[in-house]
């Protein structure tokens, strides 16, 4: 093993041009991981398209890019996850400089869905706002894609719900906790207030948070940056030369 040493002067500026040029790959990786994800969604493998799709959402391109947003709006509602659907949907029609075509569909989107499927508002009427929830549509649903997102909603709900928050459901007849509400067609969203079930041990013993860690050259700018602003601080606190080793 060689060991050759490289001024701290040299050394930064060789991370600089790094840094300079990690963006390029990133961009590439995230074009790549994005058209792989649409591809899944193509081919109806929609658990797949949405793995690969979350982690670029994590990002802050992915909050801008509209193809991401209407195909996470599309998969969400192959699976059933209408509240996630609406959101991706509300982004992405919030999204600047769109063009017509891209107008076009998520208003096409919208109205379909909007016929189906409405919000309803729920808060909590007690000082608890952290729980679980017990939903149940009456009478129980016929159509499958409808009754599907009650059961998806539901079991959600059952692990773990904060309060205040708005859930999208099909048209018809519910009980929250005993409490019952109806959502209907062109009539204003319910607000609902409910009294939550203490959590259950697994939600308790187990955080709901997801990380998602995105590409690796979006990982390798965020180490690069840290490492940059180490060797400054470093550098400032010491005020002494020193030289950099690298082995190879």
């Amino acid at each position: 093993m060689k060991l050759f040493k490289i001024s701290p002067i040299l050394f930064l500026m060789s991370l600089s041009i790094l840094m300079m040029i990690q963006p390029l790959f990133a961009n590439e990786a995230f074009d790549r991981k994005l058209e792989q994800g649409v591809l899944y969604l193509k081919k109806n493998m929609y658990v797949q398209a949405k793995e690969e799709l979350l982690p670029l959402y994590e990002v802050n391109a992915g909050k801008q890019n509209f193809l991401l947003l209407i195909s996470l709006a599309k998969i969400s509602y192959q699976l059933y996850q209408m509240t996630e659907a609406f959101q991706y949907l509300k982004e992405a029609r919030a999204l600047d400089h769109l063009i017509t075509n891209e107008i076009k569909e998520i208003k096409e989107i919208e109205e379909e869905w909007e016929k189906q499927y409405g919000s309803v508002s729920l808060q909590s009427a007690n000082p608890q706002t952290i729980g679980a929830l017990t939903l149940k549509s009456t009478p129980t649903l016929i159509n499958q894609h409808k009754k599907s997102v009650v059961q998806e909603t539901s079991q959600n709900l059952q692990n773990k719900v904060q309060l205040p928050t708005v859930i999208y459901l099909p048209y018809g007849s519910y009980m929250a906790n005993q409490t019952p509400f109806t959502l209907t067609l062109n009539q204003p969203s319910p607000i609902v207030e409910v009294i939550l079930n203490p959590l259950p041990k697994s939600a308790q013993d187990q955080s709901k948070t997801w990380l998602y860690v995105g590409i690796g050259s979006g990982v390798a700018i965020a180490l690069g940056l840290g490492l940059y602003f180490l060797l400054q601080q470093d550098e400032t606190q010491t005020k002494q030369p020193y030289d950099i080793s690298v082995a190879f």
